[in-house]
């Protein structure tokens, strides 16, 4: 059985790194929301990449356990900005006959930093795009699924907050996250 599972995540990799652009997922779906009404030259802004996945699917955490593949995220920026790696709340701990894995299942907010650099012009909108690739999966099968996303903010000489009760949840799942230690983790789910 653990052959099987492990040849179907090596031909859902395959898939995976064969796709291409902006299907939009049967399985899980991703909004990018923004911290902030406006980026500020010099200033950072932390961005949501919220996955909203189907009953019963799931998908992977940066360090997947036994089979999986973590979300990918390629941006396109203006020159000069610069993202941060993607950060991952506390997953929850799935034991399958196939092994255990970390994963998300209904909702999960991953951050990322973005950097805008203090020789940007204050003007019009800047648009950021996000291509996003993940594995989701249900008992039964895994599937590569990819969407691309966007947020259009202007850039002004300062901002307001938003969403802060939203965001400041979110930011302190990851912090809770950051130390999140699989070794130490007994119950499954």
């Amino acid at each position: 059985m653990r052959t099987l599972s492990i040849l179907t995540i090596l031909l859902a990799c395959s898939a995976l790194m064969a796709f291409e652009n902006t299907s939009t997922s049967r399985n899980a779906n991703v909004k990018v929301l923004s911290s902030a009404d406006a980026f500020v030259p010099g200033q950072t802004v932390t961005l949501v990449l919220l996955f909203d996945m189907k009953p019963d699917w799931h998908i992977y955490w940066k360090n997947p356990g036994d089979s999986g593949l973590p979300p990918k995220v390629k941006w396109t920026l203006p020159k000069g900005w610069t993202a941060s790696e993607i950060q991952f709340p506390t997953p929850e701990k799935l034991v399958s006959p196939g092994g255990t894995n970390f994963v998300y299942h209904k909702q999960v907010a991953l951050l990322v930093d973005v950097v805008v650099p203090e020789s940007q012009a204050v003007g019009p909108n800047v648009t950021l795009q996000a291509d996003l690739k993940w594995l989701v999966c249900d008992a039964d099968q895994c599937l590569p699924e990819s969407q691309s996303v966007s947020i259009s903010l202007p850039i002004k000489e300062l901002s307001s907050l938003v969403r802060v009760d939203e965001f400041e949840k979110w930011k302190n799942a990851v912090r809770v996250g950051e130390s999140y230690d699989p070794a130490s983790v007994d119950a499954g789910r």
